[in-house]
């Protein structure tokens, strides 16, 4: 998202931000009227063999939006300059990619 900026893009909060921790999940489920609320976190992360698998989930999973606010003359050297920010954090299993999930469940009250 930085990079994006870099390059005049106007980022946006993540709606996902408004449910990343405990505390807003809780909040949530009691103004929906649950109780008994339990939490539990979950890391469902995984390696990319390449940053060009990585650069597959830029374009096919949401962030496509934010590439194409990027003028169309400066894509590319975005799209280098991306790809060299992610191989740097490339290790023996390859490139991780951080997916921790917060499960939440509770009841309502009869």
């Amino acid at each position: 998202m930085n990079r994006l900026q870099q390059y005049g893009v106007e980022v946006l909060p993540a709606a996902w931000i408004e449910l990343d921790s405990e505390e807003k999940n809780k909040a949530l489920y009691q103004s929906a009227g649950f109780d008994h609320i339990q939490h539990q976190r979950n890391q469902v992360g995984y390696y990319f063999d390449s940053a060009s698998d990585w650069w597959d989930v830029v374009w096919w999973a949401g962030f496509r939006g934010f590439v194409n606010q990027v003028p169309e003359a400066q894509q590319e050297p975005f799209k280098t300059e991306h790809l060299q920010e992610i191989n740097q954090l490339a290790d023996e299993q390859g490139i991780f990619f951080n997916v921790e999930v917060i499960h939440t469940i509770g009841s309502k009250p009869e």
